[in-house]
């Protein structure tokens, strides 16, 4: 599941420290427990993961989430990544409407729908329990 969750589906980058702790520790064997998680943290310094990430990590540990559920919150991080996506797509179009050649808006449109695409069957992929493409 973790190849088809990405850190910058995070829109808190203080989030994505904490992810990457997981991933990397899941994709390393590793322990990924909160108590685990949060040693990594405290393990890479404070240069490079601020107190903000720590304090983030111990909200988010309040929330009470099931480690049963753990799909279902990938797929609410990836498609709020999705929706936000558009938004990044509208300005981008907008601004090649105002100041690209006349010839370059559409190839630009192309590209955007094509990763687009690609975000909603990973979005869906994890909807649906499929391991990735």
């Amino acid at each position: 599941m973790t190849s088809l969750v990405r850190e910058d589906d995070f829109a808190d980058a203080f989030h994505r420290p904490i992810y990457a702790a997981i991933r990397d520790a899941v994709a390393g064997g590793r322990p990924h427990d909160p108590v685990s998680i949060s040693a990594e943290l405290a393990r890479a310094g404070a240069d490079r993961v601020p107190q903000a990430v720590h304090r983030t990590h111990r909200n988010v540990l309040t929330l009470g989430s099931s480690a049963g559920a753990v799909r279902h919150y990938a797929a609410t991080v990836v498609a709020a990544a999705y929706r936000r996506s558009f938004h990044e797509l509208a300005g981008t179009m907008r601004h090649a409407a105002e100041a690209a050649a006349e010839d370059e808006p559409f190839p630009i449109l192309v590209e955007l729908g094509t990763r687009q695409r690609a975000q909603l069957r990973r979005l869906t992929a994890l909807r649906n329990g499929e391991s990735p493409a």
